[in-house]
């Protein structure tokens, strides 16, 4: 590994002056397994409740830094990583990445890492893909993992096509909104443990469904709302629409918007909703209780909608799913076990309480669970065995 070409293109990535070219190279020693391995503390390092302060702050900062060049990679843009005021800045979170990196080794060599079961499956448990059920307004279900590309359905005004990318999308015929159907048909998409799907709906509003997630919605949007429901959790890129507001109900939530990106995470089994805003504006309504989000601002609700807050973040950490990755900041592990369930359509079992056991990093959601949950275990805190689809946590 040579670090000091990683220290150069990492401080003009820090003063967002690297070009192109240098971001690739960029991306490609994050990417180099070698590298990898060495620098392991950037992508997920473990630290239990005796970690100091410092190391919190050193290992986010690592985090954070490594998120973004490997999004600036994906999305070969700029990131939004604020640009820092001085060279001293840049230089110091250089420092603290390979501080980070030495703190990780010397972890991992005060308490070795012993795992045979998660790396000696036999059947290693795959990541999830495009799975997903469409619920016709008649009843009929229709599984899209099996569903031939092309007209799908087909009414007096409206297709529903499966695309060759695997997208749904629902193409009306005309475009005469004025006058109001007699009765609205209402189709729902649902997402199983271990699935995700993209659905444009027939206004061209894009949807990304997360796993275990479903969505219902009208076969065409007429009057003066576009109103969906939504369990679980969806990334949406609204079509501007001034004269028909979209609404999305989630629970005791209601977010109206007229054109803009955000992200719902709202699972039954979670405490708390999460609603994030990317771009343009949104307002939530809960009992009674109203909020106005900007960008990069995030909308906080208890499970039954006593509480609201609203707080600044980095609106990217809510899409790193959409963008492939688990995104854990400081997570404890029944938190993150719960992320790794969805995706993998595993059963979790505790045989001691992890709750204390903080985690933060970024992980690809393109692994087989072993690789997985083995680099959960390389700080020596935890452990797994997989027994059939049961993931056993212990300490």
């Amino acid at each position: 590994m040579n670090q000091n070409r990683f220290t150069y293109l990492a401080k003009r990535y820090l003063e967002h002056s690297c070009t192109l070219k240098e971001k690739d190279e960029l991306l490609l020693m994050l990417e180099d397994p070698d590298y990898q391995q060495q620098v392991s503390a950037l992508f997920g390092v473990l630290w239990n409740s005796e970690q100091t302060n410092e190391d919190i702050l050193g290992s986010d900062i690592a985090g954070r830094i490594s998120e973004n060049i490997l999004a600036a990679g994906k999305k070969n843009n700029s990131s939004r990583l604020s640009r820092p005021n001085n060279w001293w800045w840049a230089a110091a979170s250089i420092v603290i990445i390979f501080t980070t990196v030495w703190l990780s080794k010397t972890k991992m060599a005060e308490k070795p890492y012993i795992s045979a079961s998660v790396t000696k499956v036999s059947s290693p448990i795959l990541p999830g893909g495009n799975k997903a059920i469409l619920t016709l307004g008649d009843g009929r279900e229709i599984d899209l993992t099996k569903a031939a590309n092309g007209i799908i359905d087909s009414k007096s005004d409206v297709a529903i096509v499966k695309g060759k990318d695997g997208r749904l999308t629902y193409s009306v015929k005309t475009q005469d909104n004025k006058t109001t159907p007699t009765e609205i048909s209402f189709n729902t998409i649902t997402t199983p443990k271990g699935g995700q799907y993209e659905i444009v709906l027939p206004d061209q509003t894009t949807v990304f469904l997360n796993a275990a997630s479903s969505l219902t919605y009208p076969v065409t949007f007429a009057g003066n709302e576009r109103r969906v429901q939504l369990k679980g959790e969806a990334y949406f890129e609204v079509s501007p629409n001034k004269q028909m507001p979209f609404l999305v109900d989630v629970g005791s939530t209601n977010i109206k918007v007229l054109g803009t990106h955000f992200n719902v995470m709202a699972y039954q089994d979670e405490a708390l909703s999460r609603t994030t805003l990317l771009e343009g504006s949104i307002a939530l309504t809960v009992q009674g209780r109203h909020a106005l989000l900007s960008p990069g601002q995030q909308a906080i609700v208890g499970q039954e909608g006593q509480s609201i807050e609203i707080k600044q973040i980095n609106a990217d950490d809510a899409i790193a799913w959409k963008m492939g990755y688990f995104k854990f900041t400081r997570e404890n592990i029944p938190a993150i076990m719960r992320k790794i369930a969805r995706w993998y359509d595993v059963e979790v079992v505790y045989e001691a309480d992890c709750s204390n056991i903080i985690y933060g990093g970024t992980i690809s959601r393109g692994k087989n669970i072993q690789e997985l949950l083995h680099k959960i275990e390389l700080s020596g805190s935890v452990q797994f065995k997989i027994k059939g689809r049961r993931v056993i946590v212990s300490l």
